[in-house]
């Protein structure tokens, strides 16, 4: 499902957002779906449409980060956005085996974790934990998109569906207590 690209004040595309409209965060609300795709690119939109829907707490897991598309201007913003609409301290969470990519590739997404560092927290995976290897978002307790290798595209997206979501939930929760706090960025010296 593709939604609208709308730009908050801005004339020219330099902060894009893609927010649903109420009608269609209703809609989905009222009916459960899920999808399947099997490009990178359309895993990426999967996970745009999900962020896009996130009121509470967005939970992920991915091995490196490497394909979810989170260094993009736009996933971004849609991070920020959620960020900003939660009014919980734990509103994003992501667990990774590995931090190199996010460490090397992804500047953007470093300064977003620095800047929302009071509702955004990146933990490394105990060495114990590292079998666990399928990429997923959980968005609310509700919302799923969840690769079924790291290495493949395939997958799947699933809509207003909070049974779909337990077995992901319960997973993130024993690697995020395995996990180790990481801190990303530049220290301050101070």
């Amino acid at each position: 499902m593709a939604l609208p690209i709308i730009c908050w004040g801005f004339e020219s595309a330099v902060v894009p957002r893609t927010l649903p409209c109420i009608c269609e965060i209703t809609a989905i609300m009222d009916h459960p779906s899920e999808s399947t795709f099997d490009a990178f690119a359309a895993y990426r939109q999967a996970v745009a449409d999900v962020l896009a829907l996130a009121g509470q707490t967005i939970i992920v897991f991915d091995p490196d980060l490497g394909e979810c598309g989170f260094e993009a201007p736009a996933t971004l913003a849609l991070l920020e956005a959620a960020c900003q609409r939660s009014p919980r301290s734990d509103a994003l969470r992501i667990v990774l085996h590995d931090p190199d990519f996010v460490e090397r590739d992804c500047p953007r997404l470093q300064r977003f974790l620095c800047d929302y560092g009071h509702r955004a927290s990146l933990r490394i995976s105990d060495p114990g934990s590292r079998s666990w290897t399928q990429p997923f978002i959980v968005v609310d307790g509700e919302h799923l998109v969840a690769r079924f290798h790291p290495a493949w595209p395939r997958g799947k997206a699933c809509l207003a569906m909070p049974s779909a979501v337990t077995r992901f939930s319960t997973q993130f929760e024993t690697l995020w207590l395995r996990g180790e706090n990481r801190a990303i960025g530049s220290p301050l010296g101070l």
